[in-house]
């Protein structure tokens, strides 16, 4: 079983991002063709001379701008061999979050809770160690000084769909004791062109690259505020059921 890596800091992205850059870039490139394809079909309707003509031609010209962009993103993501394995999560977590907290804040604190039975999983262990490294430096920001992120697994058994599949769900969660999520900012989690300007007025990139990390290991995200105050971050995977 392969263990997080031992030189954790927080204030650096892992290389495991450049598979979420690629996987962006390559969404943006397809939402760029689409642009192109239909500001040319504009432009092949619309007469010469017409205002609307001339708005069609700077639309492409900006989208080949984009387009242009786009490959230069990609350049700078290497591929990476990156494959899923599948891992004990408890144990997993455990040795992740203790070398997290050798490094962590002064006056931050990591609870963890888990199950004792063994719940494997199979995940990309780099890419999630930097989505979980990722939003517990953006929980720690939030506080602005001392405090407590509980991070918790667990596993949900359910009845899948089709011939009444037995599927289990491993669902991990991160709490903190902040002021919580923006109400603005929760609708735009799948938009990875989001970007949040924080208290100090920095500008960071959201939940949006956590929930494309989150979809390359097809699961799912999910945001929302405590009641009483404090955010609460859901990440969910499904497997099959236990025999």
């Amino acid at each position: 079983m392969q263990q997080p890596e031992d030189d954790l800091t927080w204030d650096e992205d892992k290389s495991a991002w450049t598979e979420v850059v690629r996987s962006i870039g390559h969404r943006l490139n397809n939402l760029v063709t689409v642009i192109l394809g239909q500001s040319g079909l504009g432009e092949a309707t619309v007469a010469r001379g017409h205002p609307p003509l001339e708005q069609f031609h700077e639309i492409s010209v900006a989208a080949r701008g984009i387009e242009k962009l786009t490959t230069e993103l990609l350049s700078l993501a290497p591929r990476t061999t990156s494959r899923p394995e599948t891992v004990d999560m408890g144990p997993w977590l455990e040795s992740l979050l203790h070398k997290t907290r050798n490094s962590a804040p002064p006056g931050l604190t990591l609870e963890f809770t888990a199950p004792s039975d063994e719940l494997p999983l199979s995940i990309v262990p780099e890419l999630l160690e930097t989505t979980l490294h990722h939003l517990m430096i953006n929980a720690s920001q939030a506080l602005g000084g001392p405090g407590t992120i509980k991070i918790a697994l667990r596993e949900q058994s359910r009845v899948g769909m089709q011939f009444d599949t037995p599927l289990r769900d491993v669902i991990l969660t991160l709490e903190d004791n902040g002021p919580g999520f923006p109400l603005e900012v929760i609708p735009q989690i799948e938009n990875e062109f989001h970007m949040v300007r924080n208290a100090d007025g920095k500008i960071g990139k959201g939940l949006a690259f956590v929930n494309a990390a989150v979809g390359r290991m097809h699961g799912q995200l999910r945001v929302d505020n405590k009641l009483g105050g404090g955010a609460r971050v859901t990440l969910t995977f499904s497997g099959p059921g236990r025999n």
